[in-house]
C-alpha cells in the first residue's frame, strides 16, 4: 500500500531538521571543545601560578643569602672574635623565627642566636650541607630538617665565610616552615580554590597553604613525586592530594635547586567550572535549536494555509508573493474553464432546440447492445417513456428491409465483422413515417475494439 505523500508542513519541518540537526552536532563538538579549552586554560593558569610561587620562595631564600653573605664580612671573624660576633648578630634584622649559627668545618656550633653565647652546642643537624660549602665555597640550601637544640622543623641556608682565600667557617641561618608559608599566603587572595606546596628534594613538604601545621614534613603523593623527580622544569599532572582529594597540579622548579612549588586545584572545583561553562554553552544551542523550530513550524503553518486555501474561491492575500501569483493564475483558468463551460452549455442547450424543431432524436448504440435516446425516439418506435430499450427489440421495429443492414453495421461497431465498405446504414420503423441513421465508431484505437453506433 503505497504511503501518502507528504504534506507541505512536513517538507518544510524535514527542511528544518535538516539544519537543525547539524547544528546541534556543531554545538555538541562545540561543547566538547570548550570542555577541553577549559582543562588546558586551567592547566596554563596553575603552570603560570606555579612559576610565579616558585619564583616568590627562591626570593625570599635570596634575601636570607644576601643577609648572610653580608653579615659573614664582620670584621669580628677577622679576628676570631666570636663574642663580638654574637653581638653584631643578635643586631642584624631577621626574618620572625629565624635563628643564625656560625659553624666550623665539622658541624660544631661555635655560636647559635637562640641560647646565650658561651653555652654549649652540639653539632649541626645537617652536616652535608657542611660538608658541600667546604668543598665547593658556593651557598647551599638545605632541606627540611630538625634543629637539634628547638627540635623544630628547619630550613636552612647556609654561606661560606672567606678569610685569606680559603672557608674558615660556616655561617648558617634557620627558617622555620611558617615563614615561607607566609609568603605562599601572600600571594593567595581570599577564597581562592587554589592550594600551593613547597617540596624539597626528597619529595617533603616543606610548607603548604591553606595548611602549613598540618602538613609540613609529610611526604607527598606518589604521583607529586615522581613528576618533579625528572629533569623538567615544570609540568602537569594529577595526582590525588595528601588529604586523599584528587587534584589538577602543576609543578615549576625553583631556579637552581632541587626544590619545587605545586599547585594544585580540586578536580571536583574544575569540574564544577566546566560544567557550568557547558551548560552555558548547551543553553544557548538548545535556545537557538527552539527558536528556529518554533519559527520554521510558524512558517510552515502559514504556507500551508495559504497554499491550501488556493482550492477556496476569494481566498484572502496569503502575504506570500510566489503563492498570491499562483492563486492569481488558478483565479484566471478557473474563470476561463467557466466560460468555456457555460458556452458548451449553451452549445448543446441549442442543438437540442434545433433537433427538437426538425424533429431529429439523438441515439446511441453501445457494445452492451443497449438503444440510448430520448423519449421522442422511443415513441417513434412505438416504446413506452423511460422503458429501456435493447438492440433486439430495437430490431423488431424496424422494416424488414433495413434490418439487414443494421445487423451487418452493428456487428461492425461491436468488432465482430469485417470493417463494412460503408459507413453507415438507415432504417425505418415497421409501419411508421420516418427514419433513422448510423455510423460505427471504435472507443479504442481504430477497429481495434469494441465501440459505438450513434444515429
Amino acid at each position: 500500500m503505497p504511503f501518502p505523500s507528504p504534506t507541505i508542513r512536513t517538507r518544510l519541518l524535514a527542511i528544518v531538521l535538516a539544519m537543525v540537526l547539524p547544528f546541534g552536532a556543531v554545538t555538541a563538538g562545540t561543547a566538547v571543545l570548550t570542555w577541553r579549552s577549559g582543562q588546558r586554560a586551567i592547566e596554563r593558569d596553575l603552570q603560570a601560578r606555579a612559576a610565579s610561587l616558585a619564583l616568590v620562595v627562591a626570593r625570599e631564600l635570596d634575601v636570607a643569602r644576601a643577609m648572610l653573605e653580608a653579615l659573614a664580612s664582620s670584621r669580628s671573624l677577622d679576628t676570631e672574635d666570636l663574642a663580638g660576633f654574637y653581638d653584631v648578630m643578635q643586631r642584624m634584622p631577621r626574618p620572625d623565627g629565624a635563628r643564625v649559627v656560625l659553624s666550623d668545618a665539622s658541624g660544631q656550633m661555635l655560636v647559635n642566636s637562640v641560647v646565650p653565647f658561651g653555652t654549649p652546642l652540639p653539632h649541626r643537624g645537617d652536616p652535608g650541607v657542611i660538608e658541600r660549602v667546604f668543598e665547593t665555597g658556593q651557598a647551599q640550601v638545605s632541606d627540611l630538617y630538625t634543629g637539634p637544640i628547638t627540635r623544630e622543623p628547619l630550613v636552612a641556608i647556609d654561606v661560606p665565610v672567606r678569610r685569606r682565600g680559603r672557608v674558615v667557617y660556616d655561617l648558617n641561618m634557620g627558617l622555620r616552615p611558617s615563614a615561607l608559608g607566609r609568603v605562599l599566603d601572600e600571594q593567595r587572595p581570599p577564597g581562592s580554590a587554589w592550594i600551593a606546596t613547597v617540596l624539597d628534594s626528597t619529595g617533603t613538604i616543606v610548607t603548604r597553604t591553606p595548611g602549613i601545621d598540618e602538613f609540613t614534613g609529610r611526604q607527598a603523593q606518589t604521583e607529586a613525586r615522581q613528576a618533579v623527580s625528572g629533569e623538567a622544569a615544570q609540568g602537569v599532572f594529577l595526582s590525588p592530594a595528601i588529604d586523599g582529594q584528587p587534584v589538577y597540579a602543576a609543578f615549576s622548579r625553583l631556579p637552581g635547586l632541587r626544590w619545587s612549588v605545586v599547585v594544585g586545584i580540586r578536580q571536583a572545583t574544575v569540574q564544577a567550572e566546566l560544567w557550568r561553562s557547558l551548560a552555558g554553552v548547551a543553553a544557548g544551542g538548545a535556545a537557538l535549536m527552539l527558536f528556529g523550530l518554533v519559527v520554521a513550524l510558524h512558517q510552515s503553518r502559514r504556507i500551508a494555509t495559504a497554499i491550501g486555501g488556493l482550492a477556496a474561491p476569494g481566498t484572502r492575500e496569503s502575504g506570500i508573493r510566489e503563492v498570491e501569483a499562483a492563486a492569481q493564475v488558478l483565479a484566471e483558468a478557473a474563470s476561463e474553464r467557466d466560460r468555456a463551460t457555460a458556452a458548451l452549455a449553451e452549445s448543446k442547450a441549442r442543438l437540442r432546440r434545433a433537433q427538437e424543431a426538425g424533429g431529429v432524436h439523438p441515439f446511441e448504440i453501445g457494445p452492451d447492445a443497449v438503444v440510448r435516446c430520448d423519449d421522442g425516439l422511443r415513441a417513434l418506435f412505438g416504446v413506452s417513456p423511460g422503458v429501456p430499450l435493447d438492440h433486439a427489440t430495437w430490431l423488431t421495429r424496424l422494416h424488414p428491409d433495413d434490418r439487414h443492414a443494421w445487423r451487418r453495421i452493428s456487428a461492425a461497431s461491436c468488432g465482430r465483422g469485417a470493417r463494412p465498405r460503408s459507413s453507415t446504414a438507415s432504417g425505418r420503423p415497421a409501419g411508421r413515417r420516418g427514419g433513422c441513421s448510423a455510423a460505427p465508431r471504435r472507443c479504442q484505437d481504430e477497429w481495434a475494439g469494441p465501440g459505438r453506433s450513434p444515429g
